[in-house]
């Protein structure tokens, strides 16, 4: 993307919460996935392009805002 507009700015977002059936690490994966976002963002990010992380995490339940807990 940086090739073709070295001047972009790039959003990340942290994933939301997740409860799937089924998968009873998933939402711990989720959290160290979350956790590792801004390390990386802060490591790829430059002046000229910075890359912003967003927290979409915050006030978002799996349980009662999605119907299968995805």
């Amino acid at each position: 993307m940086r090739a073709s507009n070295p001047g972009m700015k790039i959003l990340v977002a942290r994933i939301i919460p997740v409860e799937p059936s089924g998968c009873a690490a998933c939402p711990q994966r989720v959290v160290a996935l979350n956790k590792a976002i801004p390390g990386w963002a802060a490591g790829k990010s430059t002046a000229q392009s910075p890359i912003t992380v967003l927290d979409q995490w915050t006030g978002f339940t799996a349980a009662t805002d999605t119907n299968a807990g995805v």
